[in-house]
């Protein structure tokens, strides 16, 4: 790598985390982000600042504090430093050497693991999400004799000089970065930059669900979450935590409902296709369904006890889209299943606008879907 770890931090990780202009290098690569080791958190250039991001970005969530970065945490910088700098048209992929530095970033970080605590896991969220939300500004430049682009750069002040007479426009662009690359590149780079993605995710489990739970998430929700020795069911590892489920349950009330509920829906209905699911997955699984919908109704019940008109609850429904009766045939197999858990799955004052919702969904369709995955999830419960 041709920056030190001051550098990196300075210039790269510490504006990533705050939401500015971080400057891209060259390729730090996996070899130089593990001999790096865990960045320190004061008296170093860039350090207390990146400490700052990380803090800000974990206050979101939880208001204890998260845990010192680790080795993880560097190498998911550093991956999301060479992820972001090859989306540049400009970046060099020669023979291929591009994509085989995200496969060695992606073996690497397989290896990290997912974390089992919550302090880090929102540490690494701090830096998943950084990269997630990172955008790249484009110029285009026209004037009367030509025009020319500026990819994340200013224009040069000579190109903007008497802009009446040269008949100067200027139009900005925001490229989010990692939309950017898993659309354009070649299909082998492309599936790098996917497959390197994935693992961060599994790395850092927070991330998809709550990206997933802002209709932000840049590819469809899977709870599985593959490695190499088999699903790590990463995501749901924290969901029995209720201020995460409260937190992802507001942002799903943020963004519409619908879409955030589609995508947690089609993941829990995919993940109930897995044979050998461990029961605790189930669970939490279902937990996570049921909780959607519940902050849902104790939005509209609190609506209409303040004297507001009542609004549908099954708005846009259509029961023959088999992606919207999935939807409601999984909320119905969670309450059905999750008593016999010992999992309240809805709170007993929002009993009339449960039925509501049941009386707008009932056909043979719903309740045939609903049987099907009960009897999924009640098998897998039972090994």
């Amino acid at each position: 790598m041709a920056v030190g770890t001051d550098e990196f931090l300075r210039r790269f990780v510490a504006p990533l985390l705050a939401g500015g202009r971080p400057a891209c290098g060259p390729y730090v690569g996996a070899s130089a982000a593990g001999a790096m080791g865990a960045f320190p958190i004061r008296g170093r250039p860039g350090a207390e600042a990146t400490w700052d991001g990380v803090r800000a970005r974990a206050a979101g969530l939880d208001a204890r504090p998260p845990a010192n970065p680790t080795v993880a945490f560097t190498r998911l910088c550093a991956a999301a430093h060479d992820l972001l700098a090859g989306t540049h048209p400009d970046a060099p992929h020669v023979l291929g050497l591009h994509g085989r530095g995200l496969g060695q970033h992606a073996e690497e970080l397989w290896k990290v693991g997912p974390p089992d605590e919550l302090a880090e896991a929102l540490t690494r969220h701090a830096a998943v999400a950084a990269a997630l939300t990172a955008v790249r500004v484009d110029v285009h430049v026209a004037w009367w004799t030509g025009s020319a682009d500026f990819h994340g750069q200013s224009p040069p002040a000579r190109l903007l000089a008497w802009p009446g007479v040269r008949r100067v426009r200027q139009e900005q662009r925001r490229v989010p970065l990692v939309r950017a690359g898993l659309e354009t590149g070649s299909a082998r780079l492309r599936t790098r930059r996917r497959a390197l993605l994935d693992a961060m995710m599994a790395v850092s489990p927070l991330t998809p669900l709550l990206f997933a739970a802002e209709d932000a998430l840049p590819f469809p929700l899977d709870l599985r979450q593959a490695s190499p020795d088999g699903n790590t069911y990463a995501s749901l590892r924290f969901v029995d935590y209720a201020p995460l489920r409260t937190l992802l349950t507001d942002h799903a009330m943020e963004a519409g409902f619908h879409p955030p509920v589609r995508a947690v829906s089609q993941a829990v209905g995919q993940l109930l296709s897995v044979a050998a699911l461990p029961p605790w997955v189930v669970a939490r699984a279902l937990v996570l369904v049921a909780a959607l919908h519940e902050r849902r109704l104790f939005a509209e019940n609190v609506h209409r006890a303040a004297g507001g008109k009542p609004r549908p609850l099954t708005e846009g429904l259509d029961v023959d889209d088999p992606v919207q009766r999935q939807v409601w045939a999984l909320w119905r197999a969670a309450r059905r299943v999750l008593p016999g858990l010992g999992r309240a799955p809805v709170d007993h004052t929002l009993g009339e606008l449960v039925e509501e919702v049941d009386r707008a969904v009932a056909g043979p369709q719903v309740e045939q879907a609903a049987e099907g995955l009960v009897r999924a999830a009640e098998a897998r419960l039972a090994g």
